[in-house]
């Protein structure tokens, strides 16, 4: 089962991140669903400890559904800094339906 995440309006600091992570209900899961539609302004600090931070809770499969395309640039960076050990894709909501 995936967990998921809404990330707010304003996605700016490493901070929101940590906090947004620790407060999830990931119960051990490996997936995490992240809607995006609302995030107005991201920053790439964010993104780094967003994953980081997921990394650090064994999550491997970031699902990111409504981003923009710099958040997604964002994400996918961080990703690769990382090692590529937490993977970020974006997926339409339709395609969550078939999961």
């Amino acid at each position: 089962m995936s967990a998921e995440i809404t990330l707010p309006r304003l996605a700016g600091t490493r901070a929101v991140a940590d906090a947004l992570v620790d407060t999830a209900d990931l119960d051990g899961s490996k997936e995490v669903i992240v809607y995006a539609r609302a995030v107005a302004s991201a920053a790439q600090s964010f993104a780094d400890e967003f994953v980081r931070a997921l990394d650090r809770h064994g999550v491997d499969t970031v699902r990111i559904v409504g981003s923009s395309t710099k958040l997604m640039d964002y994400l996918t960076s961080s990703s690769s800094r990382l090692g590529g050990k937490v993977t970020v894709s974006a997926v339409k909501s339709d395609d969550l339906a078939l999961h």
